[in-house]
């Protein structure tokens, strides 16, 4: 059995996978593989062989199924599922006997054990972007066209540093603080951004794309020292993109508004009714970001695509 570890608080054992296809997921997830140490935390994967390899949409309806009585509580993707385990009991993914499950089916399943697993040793996957600039450890949190990539590739461009423009893990560092890892290996570039892709880093794009439409990958191994391992915040941004704005807004906001930014950026599922004993794990973390935080709402105007540099530079000085 292989393990794959984040930091070095965070690990799951995976059952099922040959060494080299949990070193794909462990890569995927920014994670390192060492043999098992007796975690309690396993994921159990029928064999990867068996899966079909072609490519289906990357949109698939994920639901929730089971979760009263004896019935275990269950993520659907498609027609397969992942039975989220309890206590010592390791999450299963199932797959439908009508048809096999495509590459993409089956690396959200493989993707949604593991985070359900973090999440049960109280390291939430929180969507959003992390990254160092002129000294300042920013978090960047919003919903989907935030700008939390926008404003990672404008860092870049400044001479800041990533750890994540997307996922980042919270993980306990030992001296009180939280650090944030990532968890993709990459940046996933879409619409204006790749236009500020700083120089050096531009001719390592690889084009690709997502329901149809273009995107540009960035992978970290080849980008070198613009991509850091690790970002222990001191500042978040509560992000949204409002384009009748030129010049980008800046106000503070308290440890409640920051807090509900948290938990939006977390998943509902584990902070339900479905997981109590998740939800009192991770509801600490939170209160322990908010308070290791300074708390401000950014408004991304225009112009921080027109001018990166001077804009990442004005942002970062008013957040101090």
């Amino acid at each position: 059995m292989n393990c794959i570890r984040w930091g070095s608080a965070a690990r799951v054992s995976v059952d099922g996978l040959s060494a080299e296809e949990v070193r794909g997921v462990a890569g995927r997830w920014c994670g390192h593989v060492e043999s098992d140490r007796g975690a309690d935390h396993r994921l159990r994967v029928p064999p990867l062989h068996e899966v079909v390899q072609s490519m289906s949409p990357r949109r698939v309806r994920i639901g929730v199924r089971g979760g009263a009585g004896d019935r275990p509580l269950a993520l659907t993707v498609g027609p397969h599922t992942v039975e989220l385990g309890s206590g010592d009991e390791p999450n299963v993914v199932r797959h439908s006997e009508r048809r096999s499950p495509s590459a993409i089916e089956h690396e959200l399943l493989i993707d949604i054990g593991i985070n359900h697993l973090l999440a049960r040793q109280g390291l939430p996957v929180i969507h959003g972007c992390a990254f160092e600039l002129g000294g300042a450890s920013i978090l960047g949190l919003g919903e989907s066209f935030s700008g939390k990539t926008t404003v990672s590739v404008a860092a870049l461009r400044v001479g800041g540093r990533v750890a994540s423009d997307d996922v980042v893990l919270a993980v306990p560092d030992g001296n009180g603080l939280f650090s944030l890892f990532p968890v993709r290996s990459y940046g996933w570039l879409r619409g204006r951004t790749r236009e500020i892709v700083p120089y050096e880093l531009q001719h390592k794009m690889l084009e690709n794309e997502e329901d149809g439409l273009p995107r540009w990958v960035l992978n970290r191994d080849d980008c070198g020292e613009s991509f850091v391992e690790k970002v222990v915040p001191g500042i978040v941004w509560v992000q949204s993109v409002d384009r009748r704005l030129k010049v980008s807004r800046v106000e503070p906001v308290d440890q409640g508004q920051m807090f509900a930014a948290l938990i939006r950026a977390s998943s509902p599922l584990y902070l339900s009714r479905h997981c109590p004993e998740i939800r009192d794990k991770l509801i600490p973390v939170f209160r322990s970001l908010c308070a290791q935080c300074r708390g401000y709402r950014v408004r991304l105007g225009r112009r921080l695509l027109e001018d990166p540099e001077g804009e990442m530079e004005r942002l970062v000085d008013l957040s101090r």
